[in-house]
């Protein structure tokens, strides 16, 4: 040691003798002499007796273990290699270390408060914990920092982080396992700096390597902890200070064979370290980078390979740019934490993002080619922002937001897949437009906002609509709000749901083609909609609608008995082709076709309206109404050919034409109106099975209505059949079951029924003249026959002419004349059979007239008693029995003919009976009575 002092002073005689003769300089290895404390610059604590110089090498043994502390003005070295346990403290103002610190195992160096380091190369190194301070407002610069080995820590603490560091400006090194950057407390901001130009490697392992501070690099880095098992690779511990974590203003590359991370020490907890992106952030890994941190990038992010993991919230991009290349993803996840991106920031074009938790609000332009949601809500709401999209996938639940005012065009948006709870919420003042909508899983919603029906607020769907899976709905956020769903011209749709759940809160406008096929079974009511839908709720169909299914469709209420249905209006074609029925339980519209192919298709709870339209259903198919409420066809719509109309528990107004071959009447409560002015209408078949009311006519108007049936049958049960004025019917066969009433009307024009052929008239039925003058006309023709069986008080309430034939037994009253002008006129063409036990035919006065003009037979065991008076033009013969004419006035015209037979009477009674001379009466006995209170003969009897 000695020797190299004396190179020292030769040197500086010569300089300062003015020769240039250069020194002959030696660097010594010099190493700590002492095991316990002692100080740096004392010459006797060293092995040689002198301390390291600037050109010297020092090395502590492992000896060492005691404190060792530099306390001079400046201080310099070549190199410190330290292996002791005691540490080194450096309280120098100004400190050099030319060359390399290494630290190996246990071994530490302090840097004092308010002191400056210098160093070459510093190395954090050994099997445990080793560790570089930097202390309280401190500066520290290195050219090389390499941390390896296990357990290694470089501590920096700073209350002022723009005066106090450690600054990389070559090359750092982060490696092997459990190793740390961190600060002294969680109050305390360290600040780590990777300078421009510098490179960066980190590559840490195990549960315990973590960041307590924050590293900025400004130069380039690559980063590849890897997350595998229970190894989060570089976290953070819960007690981290708010700044803590890694500020990237250069270039960071995260990349790895597998799953990468910068994650916390545990990726539950609730605070966060940070991830500042102001740079290029490169994402090239084959699995995943895993960031567990609050993010803010104000840079770029590029993922072209792998998966972006954003977890645990707190993600704001603001002026920034984020991109990825095809195979690259943006995953942000974890629930109840918030993600945003800030009105000035671009996301740009890209293979994916996957939202699997949490809330991301996008206020900013975001121009992904793709998302997906597995998880959490997703805000888009950059105002008049245009969205586009290829393709969105909700496959596991979560939310996503357009809007207010706002675009969005996706190629292909699935919402649900196998899984529950995915929602789709389109804003007020929001046009969301998809080329492929699918809704699928179960418990999934699209809800639109629209606070008026405007053509702002609206989902469109220009290709493909697919509506599946159980209790999905489309609705709106309140009852009041009017939702738009547009399946455009072109476009396919497939609708299928079930559950209870299912249901339509919004209109529903279809386009193009769709294909409905919602079951009916059980309490499960097919597509429906809740009570408090808003009024515009329901199906507009403007294309080809078909309703299709093996068994019973629907298309119906959450209830079926609820008072506010929804609307189905139907502009376009709706087929109906189903194997037992397609019910609608909503309010029908129709201004185009419907066309019953097979099946029935059931109307219920009224509220029809048929404009302009078109309704028609081939052999084997029928259309019923039912539900209660009023069905209403207006004037120029058409029901067309078919099999069958079915009206149960409705009423039915047609004011157009009506063209079906037959229609039922299936309920007691069912009423059908034909209100068409001039019409001519034509039935193979009418029935009233089980009761109800048909009218034919306007009430108190000449329609001018006609009426041509082949059967009509009113069934055991009561039935009304009404012709209001001017209505002139013609049946062919017509059969008036029991409690049966036929209403004609006079007034202001004379309604008309004709029988063609047959006229069945049983129990209490009645044919009366709701004028109540009983001057209307019921015509029997000469071919036709009539069964007139009645029980009870049967009421003719109009004009009956028969020019056919009758066959009438009665018990009770008989049928009875109701009106002041009614009457029963046996034409000169027909015949009147009277048979049975005994038989009665009365009058409400005895003044109402029978006229026969034709053949009236009595052939009854015991009496048939006509209370009503008789005009005798035609022929009266009494085979059996007595036939007892009570009526006021009863009179035997000249030139007609009365006989009776052995064992039978004809008794004229009443109050005047007359026989008129030229009144032929022929007996084979000794029956004729005359018991009238005055009785005049003016003819030869014989």
């Amino acid at each position: 040691m000695k020797r190299i002092q004396y190179f020292r002073l030769v040197t500086a005689v010569v300089l300062l003798a003015g020769f240039s003769i250069l020194p002959c300089v030696e660097s010594a290895t010099i190493t700590w002499g002492i095991t316990t404390a002692g100080t740096w610059s004392t010459d006797s604590n060293w092995l040689g007796g002198v301390a390291p110089g600037a050109s010297d090498a020092a090395v502590i043994p492992s000896t060492a273990a005691g404190l060792i502390t530099i306390s001079t003005a400046s201080f310099s070295v070549l190199s410190i290699t330290h292996n002791g346990t005691g540490g080194i403290t450096c309280n120098s103002a100004t400190s050099t270390i030319a060359g390399t610190l290494t630290l190996n195992a246990n071994s530490v160096f302090t840097t004092g408060a308010s002191t400056f380091v210098q160093a070459g190369t510093v190395r954090l190194q050994g099997t445990i914990g080793s560790q570089l301070i930097v202390g309280s407002n401190s500066r520290v610069v290195v050219d090389n920092l390499y941390i390896s080995g296990t357990s290694g820590t470089v501590t920096a603490s700073s209350t002022t982080p723009t005066t106090s560091y450690l600054n990389v400006t070559t090359y750092f090194e982060w490696g092997g396992s459990n190793n740390k950057l961190t600060t002294y407390t969680a109050t305390n901001d360290g600040v780590v700096n990777l300078a421009p130009g510098s490179t960066s490697l980190i590559n840490v392992g195990g549960l315990a390597s973590y960041l307590q501070l924050t590293l900025n690099n400004y130069g380039t880095m690559t980063y590849s902890c890897s997350r595998a098992g229970n190894v989060y690779g570089l976290g953070t511990p819960n007690n981290q200070n708010q700044n803590a974590g890694v500020r990237n203003y250069g270039t960071m590359t995260a990349t790895g064979p597998a799953s990468v991370a910068l994650m916390l020490a545990s990726p539950t907890t609730v605070t966060p370290a940070n991830f500042w992106n102001y740079g290029l952030l490169n994402v090239n890994v084959a699995t995943d980078f895993q960031v567990n941190y609050f993010v803010r990038n104000y840079g770029t992010i590029n993922v072209q390979s792998g998966t972006l993991r954003i977890i645990n919230g707190g993600a704001s991009f603001a002026s920034s740019m984020i991109q990825h290349t095809p195979g690259g993803f943006i995953q942000i996840e974890t629930a109840g934490t918030t993600f945003s991106q800030n009105a000035g920031s671009t996301v740009a074009n890209g293979t994916g993002w996957i939202f699997a938790g949490g809330l991301f609000s996008s206020l900013g332009t975001f121009l992904p080619i793709t998302f997906s949601l597995a998880g959490g809500d997703v805000t888009f709401a950059r105002t008049n922002a245009i969205y586009e999209f290829p393709t969105v996938t909700q496959t596991a639940g979560g939310t996503v937001t357009f809007g207010p005012s706002c675009k969005a065009y996706v190629g292909q948006y699935t919402l649900g897949g196998t899984s529950v709870n995915s929602y789709l919420y389109v804003v007020d003042a929001t046009q969301f437009v998809a080329d492929s909508l699918k809704v699928a899983g179960s418990n999934n919603a699209i809800t639109i906002n629209g606070l008026t029906q405007s053509p702002t607020t609206f989902v469109n769907v220009t290709n493909y609509f697919e509506w599946g899976g159980s209790n999905n709905k489309l609705t709106t956020y309140t009852a009041t709000n009017d939702g738009v769903v547009n399946l455009a011209p072109g476009s396919t749709s497939l609708i299928n749901v079930g559950g209870l759940a299912s249901y339509l809160q919004l209109t529903l406008n279809n386009y193009g083609t769709m294909t409905y096929s919602c079951s009916r079974a059980g309490n499960v009511y097919g597509l429906g909609t809740p009570n408090n839908q808003n009024q515009n709720a329901g199906v507009r169909n403007y294309g080809t609608m078909t309703a299709t299914g093996p068994a019973s469709v629907a298309l119906m209420l959450a209830s079926p008995t609820t008072v506010t249905p929804a609307n189905f209006w139907n502009y376009g074609l709706l087929n109906v082709n189903v194997a037992t029925d397609f019910q609608v339980n909503y309010f029908v519209r129709n201004y185009g076709t419907i066309n019953v192919q097979s099946g029935t298709l059931r109307i219920i709870n009224g509220g029809a309206s048929f404009a302009s339209s078109m309704i028609q259903h081939t052999p084997g198919s029928f259309v019923q109404f039912e539900g209660g409420g009023t069905f209403t066809q207006a004037a120029l719509a058409t029901v067309g050919n078919g099999t069958g109309i079915l009206f149960k528990d409705a009423t039915v107004r047609l004011g157009g034409f009506f063209l079906p071959s037959s229609f039922q009447v299936t309920s007691s409560t069912a009423s059908v109106y034909f209100e068409r002015n001039g019409a001519k209408y034509e039935f193979a078949s009418i029935s009233t099975t089980a009761g109800g009311s048909i009218f034919f006519g306007v009430s108190g108007s000449a329609s001018g209505v006609s009426l041509s049936v082949g059967d009509y049958i009113m069934s055991t049960v009561a039935s009304t059949l009404t012709l209001y004025p001017g209505v002139d019917a013609t049946v062919c066969n017509m059969y008036l079951g029991a409690g049966s009433t036929i209403n004609l009307y006079s007034s202001p024009a004379m309604s008309t029924l004709n029988i063609s052929r047959y006229l069945q008239w049983s129990a209490a039925s009645r044919i009366s003249d709701g004028s109540s003058l009983g001057n209307c006309e019921v015509n029997i023709a000469p071919d036709a026959s009539a069964d007139i069986s009645v029980t009870g008080l049967p009421q003719l309430g109009a004009v009956l002419r028969n020019y056919g034939t009758v066959n009438y037994q009665s018990t009770g009253t008989g049928l009875s004349l109701q009106g002041a002008s009614s009457a029963f006129m046996n034409m000169q063409s027909g015949s009147f059979f009277v048979t049975g036990t005994s038989a009665t035919f009365t009058g409400a006065t005895t003044s109402l007239i029978f006229y026969n003009y034709g053949y009236l037979q009595v052939s009854v065991t015991s009496t048939f008693t006509m209370s009503t008076s008789l005009q005798q033009y035609g022929v009266v013969s009494v085979r059996k029995g007595l036939f007892d004419v009570t009526g006021a006035t009863n009179r035997l015209n000249s030139g007609s003919m009365t006989g009776y037979f052995n064992g039978a009477t004809f008794r004229l009674a009443g109050t005047t009976s007359t026989i008129v001379a030229g009144a032929n009466l022929t007996t084979a006995g000794s029956g004729l009575v005359l018991g009238a209170t005055t009785c005049s003969i003016q003819s030869y009897l014989s």
